[in-house]
């Protein structure tokens, strides 16, 4: 469980913030800088089973964040790119604590669709954008209605994912 813990926040934490302190003295010298980092929806919206997850998105969004305000004055722009649920083999891989089945991936974003998203925001910045409508709006629903954003949430992952009545 520890290793695991460590593995997530290795790669989607440690490795985020050590690449774009690395990158710096490459963006200082070029003519339009932009880091895109990707996180995820779930960095804003954490989902059951996927907490540790959840977490280390969640940082990224706040490295975006942080480095976005140190770095504007050198004209560098930071953006973070929140992606909902991609068709790869993710929850395959990934142990599920919560013991819940894998999320229903009809709907879901291919990645080719991250990938353009992630080249648009290279040619037009932003600070953070989801890749749909609905997703932005989760955030903002999150914030407002938690428990409503609960049930969009889970009708889009499938009924094994609702929340519990209350």
């Amino acid at each position: 469980q520890v290793a695991m813990v460590r593995r997530v926040l290795d790669t989607n934490v440690t490795a985020v913030l050590l690449a774009c302190r690395a990158a710096l003295p490459l963006l200082r010298s070029g003519e339009h800088p932009v880091v895109v980092n990707v996180s995820s929806v779930v960095g804003r919206r954490g989902i059951p089973g996927q907490a540790v997850y959840a977490a280390s998105k969640a940082a990224v969004c706040s490295i975006g964040e942080a480095l976005r305000l140190e770095w504007a004055a050198e004209g560098i722009a930071v953006c973070t790119l929140n992606p909902a649920l991609t068709a790869t083999g993710f929850f395959a891989a990934q142990a599920n604590p919560a013991g819940l089945p894998p999320p229903d991936l009809a709907g879901a974003e291919e990645a080719v669709d991250v990938a353009r998203h992630v080249l648009a925001l290279d040619r037009r910045p932003s600070p953070e954008r989801s890749l749909r409508w609905k997703w932005r709006m989760l955030g903002v629903l999150s914030v407002l209605a938690p428990r409503l954003a609960d049930r969009v949430l889970a009708r889009q992952l499938g009924p094994e994912w609702s929340p519990p009545s209350r």
